[in-house]
């Protein structure tokens, strides 16, 4: 007899607007608005004070910076001791704190500073800088924890039966808004100032706040190996979601609705209970 189980539980690690200067013990950063689109540059005092940073003759407005200690920052950019995160989170194994401020869209397909080529409207909006007002939390699309356990048996006879339990806790998401194709937390309004910038900015509370249904899967598979004087043949039996249990994985996301789904109501399924049936001849 085989078996063999893994659980694994997965978080995601992310660094925002922050950088360290080596051999220094703290850390500071400022990003202002130029005529050219936001510069970000190590500085010694983070006050909010425009200032001239690109050598144009003209002063620049500030739009966000941090100050931190070093350690602070190791500590949280990433997590991989499985000791307990501070908010009654633990993560273990290789997993990591899944807060983050890069990404306050919804997991949708849309381009996002996530991806390697277009930071898209995050790149060109004050109101997505990462260091805006409530762009920090949980990353849309990550799934916190998965459980993953495997088992088969062969008899004598020549018969292999075999079984894969797979369940996970849901995706996170945010709750969104329909903006040019593109889907965003519910925004301020009216606009208002944020280090020397007016904006709609994030309405708190938003970014990644909701989780998908969890669910779980179990599959058979059964084999039989037949020797022939001139060949082998194996029959087969696959059975996929053998308890028949259609458990919901994913729920309307739009807080207005899709027009055929509410926000949060069920949109996609587990199959049902199938079953496939099969045979090869070798020789």
């Amino acid at each position: 007899m085989r078996l063999f189980a893994l659980a694994s539980f997965l978080g995601l690690a992310l660094i925002g607007c922050t950088g360290t200067d080596v051999g220094s013990t703290s850390q500071s950063i400022a990003c202002y608005q130029t005529a050219t689109g936001v510069l970000c540059q190590p500085t010694s005092d983070v006050t909010g004070a425009a200032v001239d940073v690109d050598g144009d003759g003209q002063v620049d407005s500030f739009v966000c910076g941090d100050t931190a200690s070093a350690s602070d920052s190791a500590s949280d950019s990433t997590d991989e001791s499985g000791a307990d995160d501070g908010d009654g989170h633990h993560s273990g194994g290789g997993g990591g704190d899944d807060d983050g401020n890069d990404n306050p869209l919804s997991d949708s397909d849309d381009a996002d500073s996530d991806s390697d080529s277009n930071a898209d409207y995050q790149g060109d909006w004050i109101a997505l800088d990462p260091r805006a007002p409530n762009v920090y939390g949980k990353q849309a699309g990550n799934i916190e924890h998965l459980f993953k356990a495997y088992g088969s048996y062969e008899f004598d006879f020549g018969l292999e039966a075999s079984a894969v339990f797979n369940w996970n806790s849901g995706a996170l998401f945010t709750p969104a808004e329909a903006i040019s194709r593109r889907y965003f937390p519910p925004m301020a309004d009216p606009a208002y100032e944020f280090g020397g910038v007016t904006d709609t900015y994030f309405l708190p509370g938003y970014v990644g706040a909701e989780t998908t249904p969890d669910y779980y899967t179990f599959d058979m598979r059964f084999k039989y190996d037949y020797e022939l004087p001139f060949g082998n043949v194996e029959l087969f039996l696959d059975v996929f979601n053998v308890l028949n249990q259609q458990f919901k994985t994913n729920v309307e996301k739009q807080i207005a609705g899709s027009g055929q789904y509410d926000f949060n109501e069920a949109n996609a399924w587990v199959a049902p209970r199938r079953a496939y049936l099969g045979a090869r001849f070798s020789f």
